[in-house]
């Protein structure tokens, strides 16, 4: 997790521990030559937008969007259209990255608030377990209709 992937590092740049792994690291994981190494393995997938379907733009859909919050952009499809009264609600998903869409009775998705952009600002075990677990759940649904859309890792 610490090597930037394709890249060369120097092995005298690496810390004791991190060099003792290195070279017992399964084959294919990097390669070490000439005083560096280079990693080559990456994450399955990327997922692109992670989304919560929900009747209205409730507290309980906010929190489950929100767990995806390290690993990937987040939206609500709701069913239903949010009250005008309480206009602070969509604000509150917009203020916090949470893009919402209103499915409409005949399908026809109208996008209330815009999921913002979202990139990876670091590598981690828990992000790499996110991406294994979608690309799982992507090969299991694959002949599924609603299958999650997934694309290489860059």
């Amino acid at each position: 997790m610490a090597l930037p992937h394709g890249l060369p590092v120097p092995l005298a740049a690496l810390t004791d521990h991190q060099r003792a792994y290195v070279r017992g690291a399964p084959a294919g994981i990097c390669t070490v030559t000439g005083g560096q190494v280079v990693r080559h393995v990456t994450r399955p997938c990327r997922v692109r937008l992670a989304t919560v379907r929900a009747a209205s733009a409730s507290q309980l859909a906010w929190d489950a969007a929100e767990k995806f919050t390290t690993f990937c952009p987040r939206q609500v499809i709701i069913t239903r259209a949010p009250s005008v009264n309480y206009p602070e609600t969509l604000l509150e998903f917009g203020y916090y990255g949470i893009g919402v869409t209103l499915q409409h009775p005949d399908g026809h998705l109208e996008t209330l608030v815009e999921p913002r952009p979202w990139r990876t600002k670091r590598h981690s075990p828990a992000a790499w377990w996110f991406a294994e677990t979608a690309y799982g759940q992507f090969l299991s649904q694959q002949s599924s209709p609603h299958a999650p859309t997934l694309s290489p890792a860059a």
